[in-house]
């Protein structure tokens, strides 16, 4: 907008090219506002209230106000130095307030990836842990059993030859117990 206003006060005219160019660029500007508006914060929305409040953008305000009701009127009234300073200093005024809120983003998002991080964190040990678990676990029942069987064996080696005062010493109520005691 401010290149093309400058331009255009240069001419000391609007073409009607450059009024439609100019209003397609106020259009999208006042679309990108009102989204940012729906979806910003209220601290945001405060810090563009405060450059929406200033003097400079009041003056670029009437400005364009000035252009949309009359585009056909004569510009050689606009200083184009003054212009071009009131247009940048309300765009760095913007600019200001974007890198704050985008700083604020990023703020939240690192906040964001570190939470993540603790939890991928806990969830690794927790599986770790689980993992140990179930490993102690399947190495305990394995040796249950296994010994169990071993006794048996033995057992049964014994009563092969010729053995018949046999005892086990499993208390099981399992499969192998029920064995052990037949």
């Amino acid at each position: 907008v401010r290149s093309l206003l400058i331009k255009v006060i240069h001419d000391k005219a609007f073409s009607y090219e450059d009024y439609g160019q100019i209003r397609s660029h106020i259009s999208a500007y006042d679309r990108a506002l009102s989204n940012f508006s729906r979806y910003a914060t209220t601290g945001s929305l405060e810090e563009i209230d405060k450059v929406y409040d200033s003097e400079n953008y009041k003056h670029v305000s009437l400005i364009l106000q000035s252009i949309e009701k009359a585009p056909q009127q004569s510009l050689a009234d606009y200083h184009i130095v003054n212009t071009f300073n009131t247009f940048t200093q309300s765009i760095e005024d913007f600019r200001k307030v974007e890198l704050r809120i985008v700083n604020q983003i990023k703020e939240k998002v690192a906040e964001g990836i570190k939470v993540r991080q603790q939890n991928m964190v806990i969830l690794v040990v927790l599986v770790i842990a689980l993992l140990v678990l179930v490993s102690l676990l399947s190495v305990y029942i394995n040796n249950l059993i296994s010994t169990s069987l071993s006794k048996l064996k033995l057992a049964a080696e014994r009563v092969k030859v010729g053995a018949t005062d046999v005892e086990l010493d499993i208390t099981s109520k399992d499969e192998i117990g029920s064995l052990a005691l037949s």
